[in-house]
């Protein structure tokens, strides 16, 4: 069985001798593995093992991680990992905050996932195609369709993408309209 094979990885991991440094990021790739191939309960498990010897994670697994618990309708694990980023020293960027966003619309927590999307602007991060259509589910997810709407209303000029021939080589630009 998949949770076997995982403990028995994790055995193998956590008996080996290496430095702390080395041990992080043999944990951290096993839980971003797990995650990918959504044994979720074990990267969790996994994850939970690192917090409590104080292991240093990474960008990489908790994105990874919280996008599994998104994707399983986790909302409330992945708004814990999201809101433990600066207990682990990790930069918030648009992708992560897209992924609390989406956690808080799996909740159907609108304000939160709201409080975010404009917090992105404070901390002068850019909200992307991915971030809009995040915050739209969540009110959307929420039963906020007329809030949806308004945001739709003002969101003013929208990129558009164009492909141009240049001689040989054809190149896309994004243009405003």
């Amino acid at each position: 069985s998949s949770s076997s094979s995982s403990s028995s990885s994790m055995m193998m991991i956590d008996g080996s001798k290496g430095t702390e440094l080395d041990m992080s990021a043999a944990f951290c790739t096993a839980v971003r593995t797990m995650a990918k191939s959504h044994m979720w309960r074990e990267a969790l498990s996994t994850m939970s093992l690192m917090v409590s010897r104080k292991m240093q994670m990474d960008r990489f697994t908790i994105s990874r991680l919280m996008m599994t618990c998104n994707q399983h309708e986790l909302g409330s694990i992945a708004m814990s990992l999201f809101e433990s980023l600066e207990q682990w020293n990790i930069e918030k960027d648009t992708y992560l905050y897209t992924q609390g966003i989406t956690a808080c619309g799996k909740m159907k927590d609108w304000q939160r996932a709201l409080s975010l999307f404009d917090e992105m602007v404070d901390v002068q991060l850019n909200r992307d195609q991915i971030t809009y259509h995040a915050m739209l589910t969540a009110f959307e997810e929420s039963g906020q369709w007329q809030l949806a709407i308004h945001m739709l209303d003002h969101m003013g000029p929208r990129p558009t993408t164009t492909t141009t021939t240049n001689q040989n080589a054809k190149t896309t630009t994004t243009t405003r309209r």
